[in-house]
């Protein structure tokens, strides 16, 4: 059984909706390049091709076809699955400020919100 991805099935929408790698790849704030070997590894994954790709057009595939009424019906299904409520944040003292945050996995792909800024102490660095 092929071991399929949930958001490369996003992006194989977002092409299939686009027709077009580029507006695609803006879609998800890519580069095109990293999007069309995603979509290849997806197609790889599968053993299909699902784009007829020239430097003049993109269209599906018969192969596409039949996967686009079964991925938007995956997508939405996935996207209508409940969160889990989330713990209360708790309060923490910050005595100085990493340059780097770390991102946790979200619990479920509704509850992602982009990271707060850190704070920054003055006294660490005056202004």
């Amino acid at each position: 059984m092929a071991d399929v991805e949930i958001h490369h099935l996003r992006y194989f929408l977002a092409v299939a909706r686009e027709l077009n790698f580029t507006r695609a790849a803006q879609e998800f704030h890519m580069a095109v390049p990293p999007l069309s070997q995603r979509i290849k590894a997806l197609e790889a994954e599968l053993g299909q091709q699902l784009f007829d790709r020239s430097t003049h057009h993109v269209r599906l595939t018969p192969a596409g076809e039949r996967l686009l009424p079964w991925a938007r019906q995956l997508i939405a299904d996935f996207d209508a699955l409940p969160c889990p409520p989330a713990p209360p944040p708790t309060r923490r003292r910050i005595s100085h400020a990493w340059p780097y945050r770390r991102l946790s996995t979200a619990r479920c792909a509704a509850s992602w919100r982009p990271p707060r800024p850190m704070p920054v102490s003055t006294s660490t660095y005056p202004r």
